[in-house]
């Protein structure tokens, strides 16, 4: 068959190396699920029942962004040459 021909054809190193991914891949799965874990999950609950809770889920709700007040045309930067100017007076050294 194709695929027996084809996990022959990669020899050791090569078998070795599709060990060495899938193992690297499930553990780092598994170390972001129990770090999200740790820090998401509810008083006395299990990892299990977070598991189910995190897969099913609530549509999260988003926040509302906070927009700006439009400030008239130059009115901001008069203010800051009139206060620049003041500071200049007051100043002495």
């Amino acid at each position: 068959k194709a695929s027996s021909v084809a996990w022959d054809a990669l020899g050791a190193v090569g078998q070795f190396s599709i060990f060495l991914l899938f193992f690297m891949a499930s553990t780092l799965t598994l170390s972001i699920f129990h770090a999200r874990a740790r820090s998401h999950k509810n008083d006395g609950e299990s990892y299990l029942s977070f598991f189910i809770r995190d897969m099913v889920g609530e549509p999260k709700k988003r926040k509302k962004k906070l927009r700006r007040k439009k400030v008239g045309r130059g009115t901001l930067d008069q203010d800051l040459l009139e206060n620049e100017q003041v500071d200049n007076k007051i100043r002495t050294v």
